[in-house]
């Protein structure tokens, strides 16, 4: 007797033997890469203490204009590119010193003292020049 959905679509049943079954495993890989999101990225940076919330968002809009990372499904990845700039800073240690989160807090950090007038500006840039310079002049850079 056919009820419901039998009518339009035939359903057949089968009787499973009870004993040994194979069981067909798929091997699923995932990227050890955390991924995240905008909103996800940018309480990283706050708690990191990087950028300003003027700049967070503008941050990742630039990564995404130069390609080096991409939005997907509300996730944002790192592109082949955007690995390989960072693979090849990294690679340089003197310049990776200026581009690390470590320099860029620190500079914020500079920036905040002379804005609440701790610290003169004129002697912060010098300082920063020099250290630019020696590394320049040790051909690190």
């Amino acid at each position: 007797v056919q009820h419901g959905i039998d009518l339009v679509w035939q359903i057949d049943l089968h009787t499973i033997p009870e004993g040994e079954t194979k069981i067909r495993k798929e091997l699923f890989t995932r990227s050890k890469l955390p991924r995240y999101n905008y909103a996800q990225i940018i309480k990283m940076m706050k708690d990191r203490g990087i950028g300003r919330p003027s700049t967070y968002a503008i941050t990742i809009q630039k990564l995404e204009e130069r390609r080096y990372i991409f939005q997907k499904s509300g996730m944002l990845f790192a592109t082949k590119l955007g690995i390989q700039v960072y693979e090849e800073l990294k690679s340089h240690e003197n310049l990776y010193h200026f581009v690390n989160e470590h320099y860029t807090k620190e500079l914020e950090n500079l920036m905040d003292m002379v804005q609440n007038n701790q610290a003169d500006y004129q002697e912060i840039l010098e300082n920063l020049y020099k250290a630019i310079k020696e590394r320049i002049y040790e051909g690190t850079l």
